[in-house]
């Protein structure tokens, strides 16, 4: 099947899970491709020799190579949505937001390197939970936040759950070895945001209310510049023009705080 595969010069290859047959992928479909390669070269070294031109052709670059974030050139970006929207706040339309969001890194032209996973009224005590389980590399929060600078989750009945800046940023300090970028989308986290800043590279956070309407135009926005290879910095500035191209007034709520690091310069998929 290999030969055959590189006689029709089509790269990318699977292994169906049902009958064990190979078959081709399109262009797009290639992260598939990549991990069984992966597997292959590192389970033997006939197969390492057979497939390393294969491997190469596919990345552009040797086996082992890696890019200046440290992950493979063609590794999966985890999305990890957190929600929390108790009963005792304001309603919020966090399903439009996810929705929108789903659609751009679908529309997006790297969508197969974002893996999108959600959760949803979250409390207190799943948060370390899932950033542990996920070990994602964006951090996205959807819900509210309050002018004391706290973020609202939910406890065991549904109600609201306040938890301080600091805690948040220790908790960032603990388990920052993954994330490289945290999302806020909810009012008064300008602060919140600072405080995750000290400890991840770009962190995304609102200053002051902002409407429902604008934070589902931000979002969706945002991501889908990064499925298309731009940097954090653009894919910011571009999510805070869609606010003000519907002339919502808002655009400038969105606060990108990076301290450590130049968001310029961070481009999550290395082409």
């Amino acid at each position: 099947a290999l030969h055959s595969l590189a006689e029709r010069r089509q790269p990318f290859v699977d292994q169906s899970p049902h009958d064990g047959a190979f078959y081709c992928r399109d262009l797009l479909g290639g992260s598939a491709a990549l991990l069984y390669l992966r597997v292959q070269l590192a389970t033997s070294r006939t197969k390492r020799e057979r497939l390393s031109w294969l491997y190469d052709a596919l990345t552009h670059t040797k086996p082992g190579n890696t890019d200046p974030l440290g992950k493979d050139d063609h590794s999966v970006v985890k999305i990890l949505f957190l929600s929390a929207d108790p009963s005792d706040q304001a309603r919020l339309r966090l399903d439009e937001e996810i929705r929108e969001i789903d659609h751009a890194l679908r529309l997006a032209e790297y969508r197969n390197r974002f893996d999108f996973e959600q959760h949803h009224a979250v409390r207190t005590q799943d948060v370390q939970e899932y950033l542990m389980r996920h070990k994602p590399d964006i951090v996205h929060f959807s819900g509210h936040g309050t002018s004391a600078g706290q973020l609202i989750f939910e406890d065991d009945a549904a109600g609201s759950r306040p938890v301080s800046a600091r805690a948040l940023g220790n908790l960032f300090k603990l388990l920052h070895d993954n994330i490289k970028v945290v999302v806020l989308n909810a009012c008064y986290t300008e602060a919140q945001a600072a405080a995750i800043a000290e400890h991840i590279c770009c962190v995304v956070g609102m200053s002051g209310a902002i409407s429902d309407d604008a934070a589902k135009k931000f979002s969706p926005t945002f991501y889908s510049a990064l499925g298309f290879g731009r940097s954090v910095n653009t894919a910011f500035e571009l999510a805070r023009n869609a606010i003000d191209w519907e002339g919502l007034g808002e655009q400038d709520k969105p606060k990108l705080l990076a301290p450590h690091c130049d968001p310029d310069r961070m481009i999550l998929v290395n082409c």
